[in-house]
């Protein structure tokens, strides 16, 4: 199937077949970086959000908004773009020239980020919590809090850390 789609990948244009599925789905947004995968499906970025082709109906996209990124990984070793949501469901996409997109990924999670704080729960083990907002300044804030691995989040001691490192970043936010 890819090669049904290689030339636009080389030409680095967006099919219109594509930008017309994503302005169904998000007419105010602009498509500023895309890439592809193996198999032909649009990854697509725009100012406020990551698409993805929804797993439900191939002709559709799936809005992820920028702030719901916990992170982002790329592995060049294999191609593969690997993304953690906000509720630790993680995504691996094996892109091919994805450069573009890629560093739209970078800036628009960095820029999500309003504030972060880390506390120790026990030895090297923390969490992080962090406040974030869409990039492009619009909405509420969004909390996400990233565990160590083998932290439990229902453990008294984690939750004193998680309370502790908000409450610490709600009182760097009234500085900003």
């Amino acid at each position: 199937m890819l090669s049904r789609w290689s030339h636009w990948v080389g030409a680095g244009r967006l099919p219109s077949a594509v930008r017309d599925r994503l302005t169904d789905a998000a007419p105010l947004e602009r498509p500023l970086a895309w890439a592809v995968d193996q198999r032909g499906r649009w990854y697509v970025g725009t100012a406020a959000a990551f698409y993805l082709p929804d797993v439900d109906d191939a002709a559709a996209f799936r809005r992820l908004p920028w702030e719901q990124i916990l992170r982002a990984d790329w592995s060049s070793d294999d191609d593969v773009l690997t993304i953690v949501e906000a509720d630790e469901n993680s995504l691996a996409i094996r892109l091919m020239r994805a450069a573009r997109l890629l560093e739209l990924v970078r800036e628009r999670v960095t820029r999500s980020i309003v504030c972060s704080v880390s506390a120790a729960v026990r030895g090297d083990r923390s969490v992080t919590v962090a406040a974030r907002r869409s990039p492009t300044g619009d909405g509420e804030l969004v909390w996400t809090v990233a565990y160590s691995a083998g932290l439990d989040p229902d453990d008294p001691a984690v939750s004193v850390a998680v309370r502790r490192a908000r409450e610490q970043a709600l009182a760097e936010i009234s500085y900003l």
